[in-house]
């Protein structure tokens, strides 16, 4: 059973001493950051050696210095900060194609600080009118605190919308808790399954409803507010997972019997039902219009009619085995990962856009050593950041990746592995959204992404 969940371990990005709200954080800064010390000592302004410079302004800009807090100043932080600075000119000049209006900005004397546990790194300041004209840079800034939420690894989560509320459950258990991800207090708990749950869903817009599915072989409606049960859904077997449709009128359910079923939620019907999987179905949801579904396998994807059961495409891995898939939230685009690549497939002629493969990425765990990165599950990131997709990595590490550039743009660490993931768009702030993961710790993530 899930523990009473409460704030811990909250990890502000401030800039010291002053202690200002960070401006962007680009690509990802943490991997060679300097030691962190526990006074605010500022480190004498110097030149960096060892800069190929072509222009007086790249001159003038090679005299920048990129502060962090630290004990004392040596070569290798001097070199530590000379990779951190390439890093973050390159971007800049990279996705907002505005290199001399970024040079200007850069040798600006206004610095911000990026902490995260250990670790600390400076990071210029860019002013908003120029992120603002730039359509690949809209994630500007961002914050992350940790809940500790069950006692086991975080099976499954999802945020509620147009509230600060999020259901979660811990692996092995039958409950699915209700709590607050601003406080971490539990408001509520859903109990009525006989086996351990494998899948919660909530009802959009108004979040009213709630669906779970279990290895007893039932899929069940709950009523959010009094956490009673509306209706019992019987399979024959494990039900793996289950989604609402847009209207909240009907509910995809996959099951080990390798058979998807539509029903109906108000009559408690079986409207139809898809049975050309090879195996146990591992994902199913609806597109954005509710017409047609998604569902995977181990082996193969399936894009399928949602009431007349016609299979529309077959999309083959080629032997992989594909961890999760869905719609992009535009319902443009397919969106599925296995163990070694980020697919991207256009949803209506099934065309591949675009593959990231992991192999191409730096672990974090091990930066220096050839370790090599395995994708876990995906997600596509709520409004208004719905051209990013965040995705699990197997070195402890929710990253999040541009789908239509590929660019990596923010790697948040964790303390485990990430197990899930659900995010909405901030209730009365069009600017912001919110992204909720959990690990294999038992630990809950509050990701605030901003523009």
């Amino acid at each position: 059973m899930g523990c009473s969940a409460s704030a811990g371990n909250v990890r502000e990005s401030k800039c010291p001493p002053c202690r200002r709200s960070i401006a962007p954080t680009l690509g990802s800064p943490l991997r060679n950051s300097p030691a962190v010390s526990n006074k605010d000592e500022t480190v004498p302004e110097a030149p960096i050696k060892n800069i190929n410079v072509a222009t007086e302004e790249e001159e003038q800009y090679s005299n920048c210095v990129i502060s962090h807090s630290a004990t004392s100043t040596t070569d290798t932080e001097h070199d530590t900060s000379t990779t951190l600075r390439r890093k973050v000119r390159r971007f800049a000049r990279r996705s907002c194609r505005l290199s001399r209006e970024i040079d200007l900005a850069i040798r600006k004397d206004s610095c911000s600080t990026f902490t995260f546990g250990d670790f600390c790194v400076g990071l210029p300041n860019l002013p908003t009118e120029l992120l603002s004209n730039c359509e690949d840079a809209v994630l500007r800034s961002f914050s992350v605190h940790n809940l500790i939420g069950h006692t086991t690894h975080v099976r499954c989560i999802c945020a509620l919308p147009n509230s600060e509320l999020f259901a979660s459950c811990a692996a092995g258990q039958s409950v699915v808790t209700i709590a607050n991800a601003a406080t971490g207090d539990t408001l509520r708990t859903l109990a009525g399954h006989g086996d351990c749950v494998s899948c919660v869903c909530v009802s959009h817009p108004d979040a009213s409803r709630m669906l779970t599915s279990s290895r007893d072989g039932a899929m069940v409606l709950w009523d959010v507010v009094t956490a009673s049960q509306l209706h019992v859904f019987e399979h024959q077997m494990h039900v793996t997972c289950c989604c609402f449709s847009p209207d909240a009128r009907h509910a995809v359910s996959g099951c080990q019997d390798e058979v998807c079923r539509v029903w109906d939620l108000q009559s408690g019907l079986e409207v139809t039902t898809f049975a050309e999987h090879g195996g146990p179905v591992l994902s199913a949801c609806f597109s954005v219009d509710g017409a047609s579904i998604l569902s995977s396998d181990h082996h193969q994807i399936k894009h399928w009619d949602a009431f007349s059961a016609l299979c529309l495409r077959t999309i083959d891995l080629q032997g992989k085995s594909p961890q999760c898939s869905q719609f992009s939230a535009e319902g443009d685009s397919i969106i599925a990962v296995d163990s070694k690549s980020l697919h991207i497939w256009e949803s209506h002629s099934g065309d591949l856009l675009r593959s990231l493969e992991a192999s191409t990425l730096t672990s974090f765990e091990n930066p220096k050593k050839d370790q090599k990165l395995r994708f876990l599950l995906c997600q596509c990131c709520p409004s208004p950041f719905t051209y990013y997709i965040a995705v699990s990595c197997s070195d402890r590490t929710l990253r999040i990746f541009h789908c239509l550039t590929g660019e990596e743009h923010l790697v948040v660490p964790c303390k485990g592995v990430v197990s899930c993931v659900s995010g909405v768009p901030m209730p009365g702030d069009p600017t912001a959204a919110r992204v909720l993961f959990g690990d294999s710790h038992g630990n809950v993530y509050v990701l605030i992404l901003r523009r």
